[in-house]
């Protein structure tokens, strides 16, 4: 029995702590939530204070700034008028009086409290009375001076800001265009350097006149030592004429081919005269002077009477110019798979500067000869815009920092001094132009 009433009460007591936990913990999330409103409302609050603050300050600077402005565009003979006669005239009169007599209690109340300072300041025990009154007077003077609404360097810093703001978006879209300007520029490159190479006009196809010329010169002595054709062969096929060189001596070896003109001129009726007879067939390639062969002497026709005359047909160059076809398409293939390579190139190129300054180059492509071709005129092109003048020396000095393999941050921060907001535009752009040639080097873009 005894145990049991222990239990009891033991099981009570525990429900009594328990149930004033439970009460603690009811009242201290009480009190945690209405801290936790109030912190939220004094938040509140603040940003609300915060917010007027910054709306008043604004206000007082666009007066301040409207009023800056108006006196600096004010001129007396222009807007006096305006502003200083008539009814604006007595109006203003009006307000000087009540300014002047504002000033007039502003003194008096000063001058009263300084007489009290310095009552204040002799009844007390002083080492030095008067330099204590001075102290506290320059105080005071200090407090009540007039700050100052607008700072102008802040002002001009804010406004150079907003300009560097508007000129680096003015920049990219410049540099955009800039680089599709040069991608359409080296593909017009491409096209002229493509054009030039398949520009060699072909040989000159004989003429007709020029046809009928060798024809009424020459052709009598163009006569087959061999056996000619019965059966005529299609106009379009070659008249050959061939030297072969065999120790030492040049031999002359003529082969004709009939056509139908031959077979024309064959049943014409031919002048009688004495003829040459034909050579053995063991000696059809017969040693010939030059001079035989190329007999410009038309008197010699009655020598070759039973020959037959051949009219030249001009020799095909439909071969040839389907060999230049070809590699002008081949050329231009490569000139589009180029600029195809080009334009994925500049893609590939971060546009941010955290990021372009973060892209890992491959230094050791980094040359004088490269920095000589391709940066350095780019850097005094540039240094003569900024600056309205050639610098050799910052010219030198950059591209000492690039060979060196700087960081672009630095050479930032040492151009900073000189060409001061375009700094940053400017090395961002050279820096997009050392990645493009050092990549376009390592593809083989290069020209």
């Amino acid at each position: 029995m005894l145990r049991e009433r222990e239990e009891e009460e033991e099981a009570k007591e525990r429900k009594k702590q328990d149930r004033r936990a439970r009460v603690k913990e009811a009242a201290y999330q009480e009190r945690l939530r209405d801290w936790e409103a109030r912190e939220r409302r004094k938040a509140k609050e603040h940003e609300k204070e915060k917010e007027r603050e910054r709306l008043k300050e604004e206000d007082r600077e666009r007066e301040a700034k409207r009023l800056k402005e108006f006196l600096e565009d004010y001129d007396d003979e222009r807007d006096d008028a305006k502003y200083y006669k008539g009814r604006e005239l007595q109006r203003r009169l009006a307000e000087r009086e009540k300014e002047i007599e504002q000033d007039g209690r502003d003194r008096q109340r000063e001058k009263e409290e300084l007489e009290e300072l310095k009552t204040k300041i002799f009844s007390e025990e002083h080492d030095d009375p008067s330099a204590e009154f001075e102290r506290m007077k320059q105080e005071r003077e200090e407090q009540y001076k007039p700050k100052i609404l607008i700072d102008v360097k802040l002002e001009h810093s804010r406004q150079r800001e907003r300009e560097r703001e508007r000129e680096r978006e003015r920049e990219r879209e410049r540099q955009n265009k800039e680089e599709e300007e040069e991608l359409e520029r080296q593909a017009a490159e491409f096209e002229q350097q493509a054009a030039a190479m398949i520009s060699s006009p072909p040989p000159p196809e004989p003429t007709e006149s020029t046809q009928e010329s060798d024809d009424d010169r020459g052709a009598d002595q163009f006569t087959s030592p061999v056996a000619t054709h019965d059966h005529p062969l299609g106009a379009e096929e070659e008249s050959q004429t061939s030297v072969v060189s065999s120790g030492g001596e040049e031999k002359a070896v003529i082969k004709i081919w009939n056509s139908p003109v031959q077979q024309q001129q064959q049943q014409q009726p031919s002048t009688p005269g004495p003829t040459t007879a034909a050579p053995p067939p063991g000696k059809q390639k017969k040693k010939l002077d030059l001079k035989e062969v190329f007999n410009t002497d038309d008197d010699d026709d009655s020598n070759l009477g039973s020959g037959k005359k051949r009219k030249l047909v001009p020799l095909d160059y439909g071969e040839e110019k389907k060999k230049k076809e070809e590699k002008k398409e081949e050329v231009t293939k490569s000139q589009e798979e180029k600029r195809k390579h080009i334009k994925t190139l500049i893609e590939k190129i971060p546009t941010e500067k955290a990021a372009l300054f973060a892209f890992q180059l491959d230094w050791a492509a980094v040359d004088n000869q490269l920095m000589e071709r391709r940066i350095r005129p780019w850097i005094n092109k540039k240094i003569i815009e900024y600056i309205g003048e050639p610098e050799p020396t910052l010219v030198d000095f950059i591209c000492s920092k690039v060979l060196a393999g700087s960081a672009p941050q630095g050479i930032l921060d040492d151009v900073q001094m000189v060409l001061d907001e375009e700094a940053e535009v400017f090395v961002v752009k050279m820096w997009r132009l050392l990645i493009y040639e050092i990549e376009a080097k390592k593809l083989g873009l290069m020209k």
